[in-house]
């Protein structure tokens, strides 16, 4: 809860279409933490409390500062067959409900989620957890339990307001 709150009030210092995608895993006593920059993004309101959302991000953009590691995570998603991880599912108060799809498996979801419009643009705090065996994924001396945090501010397109990304060129 104390990340969400931080992540919250980091929304303020965050570029437009800046986005900051964190997971964090345990090896024995050590905690292991990557981030991507990358998201791909659509939002669609059904009605006046509720959107459909669908976000994907790249598996190769997640960096921990350790190549090998990295690699071991590739390569435990797949990344070769399954580039993207993929979470669509429909928003509402605090929440989003859907799927994710990690290493071509998709499992619900449910994840906490807090938007809100600031100027022009759309701020998103995220956060969730999920358990790596239930997507067939393993890594050798690595604890299953992944906990992912997003915060990202997101500019609509003026020619597309229901869509947009960001993906390194």
């Amino acid at each position: 809860m104390a990340l969400f709150a931080l992540l919250t009030t980091a929304a303020g210092a965050v570029e437009p279409d800046q986005v900051l995608i964190t997971y964090d895993l345990k090896m024995g006593s050590k905690e292991i933490s990557g981030v991507s920059r990358e998201l791909e993004w659509s939002f669609m309101s059904l009605d006046q409390e509720r959107g459909r959302m669908r976000l994907r991000v790249p598996v190769e953009s997640f960096e921990s500062g350790h190549g090998a590691f990295d690699q071991a995570l590739r390569k435990a998603f797949d990344s070769e067959h399954h580039p993207l991880v993929e979470i669509e599912g429909v928003a509402s108060e605090g929440r989003l409900e859907g799927t994710l799809e990690l290493a071509g498996t998709a499992r619900p979801v449910s994840v906490k989620l807090h938007l809100e419009r600031v100027g022009g643009n759309v701020v998103a705090v995220a956060s969730f957890e999920v358990d790596l065996r239930d997507y067939g994924v393993s890594l050798e001396g690595v604890d299953p339990h992944m906990s992912i945090d997003a915060v990202v501010r997101l500019s609509p397109s003026p020619r597309a307001v229901v869509a947009g990304g960001y993906v390194r060129g």
